[in-house]
């Protein structure tokens, strides 16, 4: 037992007995349950029954009369106090109180084989008790367990059906009890019952780290067990389903480690711009040096004054990229900045033939809170996916623009386009057609841009090109901010 609890209700006890015919058999004038205090000296009537009607006063009496010898621990059976018989049991007593039951008839003698049997019937009736009271504190243990975890549980017999879910089962699977445990996609629960049947087959714990559940505007990534659920004879009789939620782990996993590509990035970019400044000033200064009054002197000047200028420029933007990488603190952002700024750092990933981009971008574009490298994430995945589509020789437009509320961001190109059956499926976690591809690269352009109350569509014609459109709202608060708003 959890808890020490070694008495029972008074008032059910007393009418068990009743359903029981206890008191016809034993032909009793009245059963009385008395708990005594030996402090104060008080006596406490906790449940009576009554054949015919008692004089307590009487009873009173007797427990006044033997008090002392009641607590020294003497039974007193078939006991003759002022006409009536007397008999106690179920005495029980601990520090400061002593309780008993006394049964009494007027007149005439109980049999003592009655007695005999009333004895094993309390202690039976004790144990009983003391059984319930732990299966309740069990019971309620259990209840606490299965209803408060943040985990979905739901208990199946083997046909499938429901017997007992916990309320995070109810809405996650939106499955109701004593109704068969059925998911809405078809894909989806192919897999789970396979996995039920499997759990049922060979008695043995099924596990899927990765179940991707849920509808199109609401993916899910759980981790899923089916275990078998054995009856008191140890035979399989159901499976239990156990599913936690995932998707913000894994979400923040990938957020991360794409952080973690930026800021390797960022600080590469700075290194490698420090590297070839140096020897660039140098370069610089040792040809304004040379005499430049002859032919020679006009291929110096055209070396200083557009080689090494575009190259410091170009350093210059690497030194800016490599800054802003390492600090990604909210800040009024001006997206045009970061858009092309994405633009140098997705084409400086490639060598070789690239797709041609052209940016069309609003120059009156407003700016707006945000954290820098959150749009760097939304837009360097566009773009890359842009570049991916389109191969070496397509056709890649970036636009922005706005209105009163809203940013809008254009992505659109002229690649391979995406088949019609895997549209609806882009934003799942996990989901990618690319060999390399970890399929998060959208996923996590959605949630991020839902952090900013923004949205994404993606149109698309197989064989003529994708048009991704991005919406930002205009606002002076951080992205927490404008989600608690929504």
């Amino acid at each position: 037992m959890l808890f020490p609890d070694v008495t029972c209700t008074v008032s059910e006890s007393l009418k068990k007995n009743r359903e029981y015919g206890l008191y016809d058999v034993l032909e009793l004038d009245g059963m009385i349950v008395i708990t005594l205090f030996r402090q104060n000296h008080k006596i406490q009537v906790n449940g009576i029954i009554e054949n015919r009607k008692i004089d307590q006063n009487k009873i009173f009496r007797f427990i006044e009369c033997c008090w002392d010898r009641i607590f020294a621990g003497e039974k007193f059976s078939n006991f003759f106090w002022e006409g009536c018989y007397y008999h106690m049991t179920s005495k029980k007593q601990a520090k400061p109180f002593l309780a008993f039951t006394l049964v009494i008839r007027e007149g005439s003698p109980f049999p003592e084989k009655d007695l005999l049997w009333l004895d094993v019937y309390e202690k039976l009736n004790y144990q009983r008790t003391l059984i319930e009271n732990e299966a309740f504190q069990n019971k309620n243990l259990y209840d606490n367990l299965f209803e408060g975890v943040p985990f979905a549980i739901a208990a199946l017999n083997l046909s499938g059906k429901v017997l007992r879910m916990n309320p995070s089962a109810s809405r996650l699977f939106g499955v109701c009890q004593d109704h068969a445990f059925v998911l809405a996609r078809p894909e989806q629960n192919k897999i789970l019952q396979a996995m039920i049947h499997q759990a049922i087959l060979t008695n043995d714990r099924q596990t899927n780290q990765e179940f991707v559940f849920g509808q199109d505007d609401d993916i899910r990534v759980l981790s899923l067990s089916v275990s078998p659920l054995q009856n008191s004879k140890n035979q399989t009789a159901g499976v239990i389903v156990l599913a936690s939620d995932k998707t913000e782990k894994r979400l923040l996993t990938a957020e991360v480690e794409q952080l973690k590509q930026y800021g390797f990035l960022g600080e590469f970019s700075m290194g490698l711009a420090h590297d070839i400044k140096n020897p660039l000033m140098i370069i610089n200064g040792c040809a304004k040096k040379i005499p430049q009054n002859n032919q020679q002197g006009e291929h110096l000047r055209n070396i200083i004054s557009f080689q090494v200028e575009r190259i410091n420029e170009v350093i210059s933007e690497l030194m800016t990229l490599g800054s802003s990488m390492r600090d990604p603190a909210e800040a009024m952002v001006d997206l045009n900045v970061v858009l092309q700024n994405c633009h140098t750092m997705a084409t400086r990933q490639r060598t070789g033939p690239q797709a041609a981009i052209r940016m069309d971008l609003a120059p009156d574009l407003p700016q707006f809170y945000a954290k820098e490298v959150h749009l760097r994430q939304i837009f360097s995945n566009l773009l890359v996916n842009a570049m991916d589509a389109v191969g070496d020789d397509g056709n890649i437009l970036m636009k922005s623009r706005s209105d009163e509320n809203q940013i809008q961001v254009v992505i659109s190109d002229d690649g391979c386009g995406i088949p019609r059956e895997l549209q609806k499926k882009i934003f799942i976690p996990y989901f990618t057609t690319k060999r390399n591809g970890t399929g998060m690269g959208l996923f996590i352009v959605k949630r991020i841009l839902e952090q900013y109350g923004g949205s994404i569509s993606i149109e698309s014609e197989p064989g003529k090109g994708t048009v991704c459109r991005v919406s930002l709202p205009i606002t002076h608060k951080g992205p927490e901010c404008a989600k608690s708003q929504e």
